[in-house]
């Protein structure tokens, strides 16, 4: 419950967090504790995305969906030249084409965690930091600081195995 809760408050701060709040709900459905993540992971990020909602739905399309996936009314002028924005710049229909590439991720990275949910804490790092490392190459709009989020996912990663236990004295 208090992992769910932690990590719907980094969904609720940075979109970044969605995806992994998704990894980390398989993760626990394999300790069947998914329903307590899922709780918080998903009802943070919707409590703060109410008020906007409620206010002014086109704003928190445009903000939330459309910008991020270079859309927007305006463009971020810090597009870093990753392969999305490179397809959605220099091929006609990019923006299309870019778009389909991340859903396509998008859809591998589910029917792998449908298929093969993970069931350590390492494996759970390991299939954010790639999701997270593909989104971020894929999204038509986005900077090279959000490289940190995935590197420090993987980074983490071998940190997060348990050591073998120790062999008994004879």
């Amino acid at each position: 419950g208090r992992a769910g809760l932690a990590v719907g408050a980094a969904g609720a701060l940075k979109l970044f967090a969605w995806p992994v709040a998704l990894v980390l709900i398989a993760w626990a459905a394999t300790h069947r504790r998914a329903g307590r993540l899922a709780a918080g992971a998903l009802g943070l990020p919707a409590l703060a995305l109410l008020p906007a909602l409620l206010v002014d739905r086109d704003a928190l399309v445009e903000n939330v969906l459309r910008f991020p996936l270079g859309h927007g009314l305006v463009t971020s002028p810090a597009q870093s030249p990753f392969p999305g924005h490179l397809i959605a710049t220099t091929l006609p229909g990019g923006r299309v084409v870019a778009a389909a590439l991340l859903v396509a991720a998008g859809a591998a990275i589910a029917v792998r965690l449908l298929r093969r949910p993970p069931r350590t804490a390492t494996a759970t790092a390991l299939i954010c930091g790639y999701g997270l490392l593909a989104a971020i190459l894929l999204m038509p709009t986005t900077r090279f600081g959000y490289l940190l989020y995935p590197v420090a996912l993987l980074a983490w990663a071998p940190a997060l195995t348990r050591p073998a236990p120790a062999p008994a004295a004879p």
